[in-house]
């Protein structure tokens, strides 16, 4: 009776192992189709723009079957070293394969990165910083796994490691240009502080708007200057709302409560400014159609005398 106990448990353990390495082949063989098509459009498009929402589409479902190989291989090992069978099974013959799979895949991203600079189609750039932001957090959570799955040798984290920070200064600098043109394109005397902490866009909107927000302010003295400038930083701010949001809070640039803070500052500044400047060119403007009205009904009645 513990013989056919031992022999279910076994059939059953051989079952999985099959299972996982038919997955496992399948996965291999989509990785490698992906990889192909990815490499020679990037080959064949080098600095079109056009294509490269396309290319990001193909290379985010290329990393989701690259960690879906990570994690079937990674439980395996869990479930065989839980087992009598332990010291009897070896590694996967797909766990080396997987850091040259992460590097290849680093290095289409950085390429599609390369190509977004100047001026970048949002999607694009959302898209690529999510990218980078799931995989350091996946790998961060697997990185102990895989060694212990023989997936990654000693040395070869720091290469990945080293090929993800490449990945950053290569994207980063791309959405932080883009969240400060916003501003700067139109004019807005606003002074960005820049480093490497990710808090410095949020701490250099607050610096610029914070004057505002006092009435007595010397930035508040000239009101109609000061609900220009309103105006101007209000379409900036909500033109980063619509374009770079996902992007920022990927980032940790910005999060819901930072948003609502920005928000509110705006409201109260307007309300020191009273009406825009817009405003009252219009009803400068009516005034002075009304009063080319009136001219113009006193002279035809003087005519009509």
């Amino acid at each position: 009776m513990e013989s056919t106990g031992n022999d279910d448990k076994l059939k059953q353990f051989l079952t999985i192992i099959i299972q996982d390495k038919v997955q496992l082949l399948k996965l291999k063989n989509d990785i490698a189709e992906l990889e192909k098509s990815i490499k020679s459009k990037i080959a064949q498009g080098k600095g079109d723009k056009s294509i490269n929402n396309e290319l990001i589409s193909e290379n985010n479902k290329r990393k989701e079957l690259i960690f879906r190989l990570i994690n079937t291989i990674v439980n395996e090992h869990k479930m065989i070293s839980s087992t009598d069978y332990a010291g009897e099974v070896k590694p996967s013959p797909f766990a080396s394969e997987t850091y040259n799979l992460l590097i290849s895949f680093m290095d289409d991203y950085i390429n599609l990165s390369r190509n977004i600079q100047g001026d970048p189609d949002p999607i694009s750039l959302n898209s690529s910083l999510a990218a980078y932001m799931d995989v350091n957090l996946k790998l961060d959570s697997l990185y102990e796994s895989m060694e212990d799955a023989q997936m990654i040798k000693k040395g070869e984290r720091d290469d990945l490691l080293a090929k993800s920070h490449l990945w950053k200064n290569q994207i980063f600098p791309v959405l932080d240009n883009a969240v400060m043109n916003e501003f700067t394109s139109r004019n807005i005397p606003i002074v960005f502080q820049r480093d490497n902490k990710s808090d410095w866009f949020i701490k250099s909107i607050l610096d610029f708007i914070t004057p505002y927000q006092n009435p007595d302010d010397i930035v508040n003295q000239d009101k109609e200057r000061s609900g220009e400038i309103r105006e101007k930083f209000t379409e900036a701010w909500l033109s980063v709302k619509s374009k770079w949001l996902p992007a920022l809070t990927s980032a940790k640039y910005l999060n819901e409560r930072m948003i609502a803070d920005i928000d509110e500052k705006i409201i109260t500044w307007k309300s020191f400014t009273g009406k825009s400047f817009t405003f009252s060119s219009i009803l400068i403007g009516l005034l002075i159609l009304a009063g080319i009205s009136i001219a113009v009904i006193l002279f035809m009645k003087f005519r009509k005398k």
